[in-house]
């Protein structure tokens, strides 16, 4: 079923979820309750492209053509806060802890207190034009960039050495997207990059996934000192009836 009732623009660029807000992005943006059919206009943003939204708690990012507006109250008022945004076109927008990301035509942007401030972010950054942001928690251990099967990935540090462009097709399948490496075992997450320079571009994030093989551990120690506690207890019962009997 349509539900657009109150929708002056169609081409719906982003679109969110705070709380039982749903919130759109478009020439301008609409705010909706879940379950409702009828879409209010935000005054404070008239006009200008809402090209990307992220969510946190009470807290939505918005990426405009303008620059970057933040609500602090599931998306019912915005603010403007441009201030250090040397580039004010963003096409993306990220929260990642304490921490928003802004992708611009000028590069990354990061701001650390609630988007007062922005600090540009592009040291190893070979490109500028950023269409796409994605923020991943503390278990992200490598990024590589792989513009093509001929030449080696663009990354971080640690991306591990046995991941080459030409032979990302051995990761394509579910099964085969975890590594065994001397950090221990990580996943492989492959994307492609919707880019008209680089067509064949894609991204690869490596997760660590030590805490999976920890937490298993730390299951099989519990349960090893809960049947020692258990036989223990066994044996007690057993010796205070044989007494009283």
């Amino acid at each position: 079923n349509r539900v657009d009732s109150g929708l002056t623009n169609h081409s719906i660029n982003a679109i969110a979820v705070s709380d039982t807000n749903v919130i759109a992005g478009a020439s301008g943006m609409f705010v909706s309750k879940i379950g409702d059919i009828l879409w209010t206009k935000v005054d404070a943003l008239p006009g200008m492209s809402v090209k990307s939204l992220a969510v946190s708690g009470g807290t939505v990012v918005a990426g405009t053509s303008i620059g970057v507006f933040v609500s602090t109250d599931n998306g019912r008022t915005w603010n403007q806060s441009n201030s250090g945004l040397n580039n004010t076109n963003v096409h993306s927008v990220a929260i990642l802890d304490t921490n928003f990301f802004a992708g611009t035509d000028g590069g990354v942007f990061r701001s650390s207190n609630n988007g007062v401030s922005w600090d540009s972010v592009n040291t190893g950054l070979p490109f500028q034009y950023l269409a796409c942001l994605a923020a991943c928690g503390a278990r992200l251990y490598a990024v590589g960039l792989c513009l093509d099967e001929r030449n080696a990935p663009i990354a971080t540090g640690q991306f591990p050495p046995e991941i080459r462009c030409d032979a990302l097709e051995a990761y394509a399948d579910a099964g085969q997207r975890t590594l065994r490496s001397t950090r221990g075992l990580l996943h492989l997450a492959i994307r492609a990059v919707d880019s008209d320079v680089t067509p064949d571009a894609r991204l690869v994030l490596v997760h660590d996934m030590n805490f999976v093989e920890r937490r298993s551990e730390e299951t099989r120690r519990y349960l090893f000192y809960f049947f020692i506690a258990l036989g223990a207890c066994i044996a007690l019962i057993t010796v205070v009836i044989a007494q009283l009997s």
